[in-house]
């Protein structure tokens, strides 16, 4: 059966200060939580937010139309970041054998299996390793250029680069 605990709070900080030791409790690092607390705190207390809630706008409305634009280059840079460490993470624990069954081809698999081979035919383990980087790096400029493009305080500066 699973649990549900319910945070109650009476105002923003001791809301902040529960989702911290509840942050603590679960082993989450505090730090980037708190971090992150505050860099939405500062996005909420931006001209353009005041502006929206001063012209009568509901907060749904802020959030959808004034605040997510501006965190969702963000959070697809993380993510990027995040389908990159997988992948060598993934490629690293197979090379070492602890990732995925050797009979099931991976990066890792292959790199660890053509190691024995590089003195005889070094593209067995060569050209895998450089396959599993170009994708990375890949992964990674995908991200900066969806960031690039998504981000609303760059948008104007790249039209301007560009004409």
């Amino acid at each position: 059966m699973r649990q549900i605990r319910v945070l109650v709070a009476d105002d923003e900080k001791n809301l902040r200060e529960l989702l911290t030791r509840e942050l603590a409790r679960k082993g989450h690092q505090v730090d980037s939580a708190a971090d992150g607390l505050e860099a939405l705190e500062q996005l909420r207390e931006t001209a353009y937010v005041d502006a929206a809630r001063a012209m009568g706008a509901r907060m749904p409305r802020v959030l959808f139309i004034h605040i997510a634009p501006n965190t969702l280059g963000l959070v697809m840079v993380q993510a990027t970041f995040t389908l990159a460490s997988a992948i060598l993470a993934e490629a690293s624990l197979s090379f070492l054998g602890a990732g995925t069954p050797e009979f099931i081809p991976s990066w890792g698999n292959i790199v660890g299996t053509g190691q024995g081979y590089v003195q005889v035919a070094f593209w067995i383990a060569f050209f895998p390793g450089l396959f599993l980087t170009v994708t990375v790096l890949a992964v990674v400029l995908i991200g900066d250029a969806l960031r690039d493009y998504l981000d609303p305080k760059l948008r104007g500066r790249i039209e301007r680069e560009q004409a």
